[in-house]
């Protein structure tokens, strides 16, 4: 059995296939910063969800440091159960915010994956059409389609 390759034996083999991949990424370009940007917003909003919770501890329960930030100015004239409603809302609303960006996030990539797959797919079958007839009758057509279904994905 063969030892695992180490990371700068696997170097050269992954700069050559993301070589091969650069230009379907590129015809995605538009698709791939979408889901990106869609990502970067769900970490951002996963980031502020605990802040809703901040004023039912600082107002609500009893603890109230004063800062001199204006949000924190506006809540303080707020009756309790204003602020626990107005935190549930915000929550709601954030982890709802968060899903849709993941969703976008997870389809938009899954979309790129397909659609480049679906190109790669495309020019080995025109390679293999290209290929001598005499290839063909010597290559075993089940190993021939197992090896380009395997290879592709």
């Amino acid at each position: 059995m063969k030892r695992p390759r180490t990371l700068p034996e696997s170097l050269p083999g992954l700069r050559q296939i993301f070589v091969s991949l650069q230009p379907h990424l590129y015809r995605q370009r538009a698709l791939l910063a979408g889901s990106v940007l869609a990502l970067l917003a769900e970490v951002v909003l996963s980031t502020l969800e605990p802040w809703p919770l901040k004023f039912i501890f600082d107002h609500v329960l009893g603890s109230q440091r004063r800062s001199g930030s204006a949000v924190v100015a506006l809540v303080e004239g707020w009756e309790p159960a204003t602020i626990v409603t107005a935190s549930a809302l915000a929550i709601i609303v954030l982890s709802g915010l968060r899903s849709l960006a993941d969703y976008v996030s997870t389809v938009g990539f899954a979309r790129v994956a397909n659609r480049i797959l679906a190109e790669i797919r495309g020019q080995v079958y025109l390679h293999l059409q290209g290929l001598s007839l005499s290839f063909h009758t010597q290559a075993r057509a089940g190993d021939l389609l197992l090896r380009i279904m395997a290879d592709v994905n």
